[in-house]
């Protein structure tokens, strides 16, 4: 495409800042991929342009993994997934402002990069189920303690792969179910059951039927919502829906903000009062939800069958 004239003094300093880039060490250390030499629903839409995709088209699915040091002090351990919709991943705003969060009261944290368009919706579930089972056949290897103790905490879109995940992706269900030319490895036959979930602005059924399926789900895990009362996209406010609909089945919490709009992380959204623009700020109220977050996980991981 035509870059616009008065675009070209920016796009040539990016360029200048790219080049000027060093590279201080492997970033392969720092991640872990989680499939093998293939992975179910390779397969892309089939008009797919990569050049305006938020992946190149060699993209991997991986965990960036945030240790303890004191493996035996670990409270448990959370797969976080930023939102960002099927389109790209909000790892600037929810999954690294959600990491210190969490691992600050004792967790292990793993940032899941999970697949988006043009990739499906259900590659990105599969990912997910793949992490969890990942996590737990490395636990050993990996040095990771608490590995009884998995949630999954998800943002927005993140939160879509962790309702997508439960409803037809989950504990003993195979790749295969979905992908007929994915052959399972030892990995996949490891439970993806995990032992809460907490979604965040994310919570929704797509429909009957798939509102049929989730709460068919024999092996539900225990449900902490949180929504923003402002939300532009969940207007119809369906967290109270899919709270309403898990209350009777599993240990479940709603925590609806009064005064705050989508996209609020771990406490932090924009303030759009300043006229020089938006501006990052912490919301003092529903900055109080990771605190009762991490309650609801220790009274669920103390309470575990």
């Amino acid at each position: 495409q035509v870059v616009p004239e008065e675009m070209l003094p920016l796009v040539h300093r990016m360029k200048e800042l790219r080049e000027s880039l060093v590279q201080t060490g492997d970033p392969e250390k720092g991640i872990w991929y989680i499939w093998g030499s293939s992975m179910p629903h390779e397969s892309v839409q089939s008009e797919a342009d990569w050049r305006f995709c938020y992946d190149q088209s060699d993209f991997r699915p991986f965990l960036i993994p945030f240790l303890q040091e004191d493996q035996t002090a670990v409270k448990g351990n959370i797969v976080i997934v930023s939102g960002g919709g099927y389109d790209f991943r909000s790892n600037r705003w929810e999954g690294f402002e959600a990491v210190p969060c969490f691992f600050k009261k004792g967790y292990n944290c793993f940032l899941l990069q999970r697949r988006i368009s043009p990739y499906y919706p259900d590659d990105g579930a599969l990912d997910l189920q793949r992490s969890i089972r990942f996590l737990r056949a490395h636990a050993e290897e990996m040095g990771i303690g608490a590995i009884d103790r998995i949630a999954v905490n998800g943002y927005s879109g993140g939160g879509w792969c962790i309702m997508d995940m439960l409803t037809d992706h989950y504990a003993d269900s195979l790749p295969n179910e979905s992908d007929s030319n994915y052959d399972p490895d030892e990995t996949d036959k490891i439970s993806s059951a995990v032992d809460a979930a907490m979604i965040v602005y994310g919570a929704r059924f797509l429909s009957d039927e798939y509102r049929e399926r989730f709460l068919g789900n024999p092996d539900l895990p225990p449900v902490f919502l949180v929504a923003a009362q402002e939300d532009f996209i969940d207007l119809d406010m369906t967290s109270a829906d899919v709270y309403k609909a898990v209350s009777d089945l599993v240990p479940s919490e709603l925590h609806i903000y009064a005064r705050t709009q989508h996209g609020f992380g771990v406490g932090i959204g924009e303030d759009r009062s300043d006229p020089a623009g938006p501006v990052r700020t912490t919301l003092k109220n529903a900055s109080r939800w990771p605190d009762d977050a991490d309650i609801f996980l220790d009274e669920t991981f103390r309470n575990k069958k």
